[in-house]
């Protein structure tokens, strides 16, 4: 299901993300898969920024209106880095992976980075990390990168991992007027950006706050799609799982049930206690043998239908499993695009299916790494292209697969992106 969002009013926060009715989860949330495991680890950090910015020439001053009189940001994608996180331990320093360089990165692969502190808030526990543009690309760093960050104590112990977003311009809520290359005065979108400069908050530190006029950057970079950790996953559902479904889901039995139970939903127990009732009506009891046959195996296959991408399996089946079933069509075959860190956070996605024309499109929010998206009318056989794109609206290298219900991971090896067209004899310079 596409991931809906919304942005946040603070320009220096992440875009908060509304995965379902009972979780709001935004930028700075812990990252499941980058969770300690130590006994007493290093306290998980909070995100207060996470900004990419052009450094403002020496004349560089903030102004009032008018407004910009360019596109709104510089043109060169190098660019400081400053990162402000809260609740950090004197004595620790930050590591780091790249979601944006490798989707599937843990802290358990080579992929991982140090980030020392080069402020730090004693008073308020603040820590500061401002990298220059030669030290930000020798850790890699791009504007609107994804990464998630951890802190390490003085003994290493680690803590929990957390999204974070190198805003390249959201922050920029001023005007900056200076001078371009050609001595023209030009007018970009920027800030002033105060930061921590050593230590500070305690009694005879030698730290101070700094301040630099920055102006807002753009990111460049189209996300990379990681094909292998994307997979096609097909639940073929038998004549009797569907006839059960459709019993329980709108037939005789269904109303048996409720007038026993005075709901539709049950548990596997539940399902044994009505089955021994002495006063079950026939169709009922024909379909409750079917269901708790070859110990339970079609209880089992229906307890996860309503998400069977992510075997969402809660020992009850009711409304939601019966019409995920009966929704499939005449077939009675469910197929799902699956992608397990194929893309980085707050990627777009769109899946074109070029037999049906049908169009699939979703949104992986700012920290999910993993999404399942329900696809109808599938065939196999059916040439299938992926585009991404990242959330400033830069393209990724499109994808082409065949669906194939008897491959592994759904995908036949033709590639319907390698035919070779001969093109027109006209209309050419």
């Amino acid at each position: 299901m596409p991931v809906n969002s919304t942005q946040a009013t603070n320009p220096m926060q992440a875009t908060l993300v509304q995965r379902d009715p009972n979780r709001t989860v935004q930028q700075g949330s812990a990252v499941e898969g980058c969770k300690s495991t130590d006994a007493t680890p290093a306290p998980t950090p909070g995100l207060r920024r996470a900004m990419c910015f052009d450094l403002g020439k020496s004349d560089a001053q903030i102004v009032p209106q008018p407004p910009p009189s360019n596109t709104g940001w510089s043109q060169r994608p190098r660019d400081p880095v400053l990162l402000e996180l809260s609740n950090i331990e004197i004595g620790s320093h930050l590591e780091f992976i790249s979601l944006s360089d490798n989707p599937e990165a843990t802290f358990e692969s080579d992929c991982v980075r140090r980030l020392d502190l080069t402020g730090y808030d004693v008073g308020n526990r603040i820590g500061t990390v401002v990298l220059n543009p030669a030290e930000m690309e020798t850790k890699g760093f791009q504007p609107g990168e994804r990464i998630v960050v951890r802190q390490v104590d003085k003994n290493g112990n680690a803590s929990d991992g957390i999204f974070i977003h190198l805003d390249p311009n959201g922050w920029a809520s001023q005007q900056v007027r200076q001078s371009d290359d050609a001595g023209n005065q030009v007018t970009l979108r920027g800030a002033n950006i105060a930061f921590t400069d050593g230590m500070t908050g305690l009694s005879g530190a030698s730290g101070a706050v700094r301040n630099v006029i920055g102006t807002a950057v753009r990111d460049v970079d189209g996300p990379k799609l990681l094909d292998k950790n994307l997979s096609l996953k097909t639940f073929q559902y038998s004549q009797d799982e569907y006839a059960v479904a459709e019993q329980l889901g709108r037939g005789e039995t269904r109303n048996w049930v409720y007038s026993i139970l005075r709901r539709t939903q049950f548990s596997l127990a539940e399902a044994k206690t009505l089955l021994a009732r002495a006063d079950i009506t026939p169709k009922a009891k024909e379909t409750l043998d079917k269901l708790l046959a070859n110990n339970a195996a079609i209880f089992d296959k229906i307890d996860p239908a309503y998400d069977p991408a992510n075997a969402s399996k809660d020992g009850i089946i009711g409304d939601a499993d019966f019409n995920q079933i009966l929704s499939c069509g005449a077939d009675r075959r469910d197929v799902y695009l699956r992608l397990d860190k194929a893309l980085e956070p707050g990627s777009n996605f769109r899946l074109q299916n070029s037999r049906s024309g049908a169009v699939f499109t979703g949104t992986l929010g700012a920290d999910q790494r993993v999404l399942s998206l329900r696809l109808s009318d599938m065939k196999d056989g059916d040439p299938l292209i992926l585009t991404v794109r990242d959330g400033a609206g830069n393209d990724g290298k499109p994808f082409a697969m065949e669906y194939s219900s008897s491959c592994k991971d759904g995908k036949a090896s033709y590639n319907p992106l390698s035919v070779r067209y001969g093109g027109a004899s006209i209309g050419r310079p």
